[in-house]
């Protein structure tokens, strides 16, 4: 059976300071809402705030925008949340940003570790970045492990 998407929300956020929080907002009252474990939520929160400060520190978008889509995702019911985080700036390329941890030296930096926070939290990270701007689609999975059912 194809998947198709039980609940969808679009919000459109000025680049202003602190707008990344009424994403994060959005993606925990929806996670909530399909009763996703707490620790999950907010790993699902943390992601959403590093897609949207990148995309508002670094997009340089004209517009001063950032487009936020929030789907509830599955076949039969609701499985996983996907997250769309776009921007119409200027986009990066891999050696850009690169894989690994950001670091002078030996020394790990406290900045630039969005998109690895991202990959970590998330259960699966797609990002598409041209001169026309950046799409970040990450999604995780409502259960923690969907294929083992708990016993109570």
């Amino acid at each position: 059976m194809a998947e198709k998407a039980f609940r969808e929300v679009r919000l459109v956020l000025p680049m202003e300071p602190n707008r990344e929080v009424e994403a994060s907002e959005a993606a925990s009252a929806l996670a909530t809402s399909v009763e996703m474990d707490p620790d999950r939520v907010d790993e699902l929160r943390m992601a959403v705030l590093e897609a949207c400060i990148n995309a508002f520190e670094h997009s340089l978008a004209r517009d001063g925008r950032v487009f936020v889509t929030l789907s509830l995702i599955g076949s039969k019911k609701p499985e996983r949340i996907r997250i769309t985080v776009q921007d119409h700036g200027v986009g990066f390329s891999d050696e850009d940003v690169g894989d690994t941890i950001p670091r002078v030296g030996k020394t790990p930096q406290k900045r630039g570790w969005g998109l690895t926070i991202i990959h970590r939290l998330m259960d699966d990270v797609h990002i598409e970045s041209n001169e026309a701007g950046t799409i970040v689609v990450m999604s995780k999975q409502i259960d923690a492990d969907p294929g083992v059912e708990e016993t109570k």
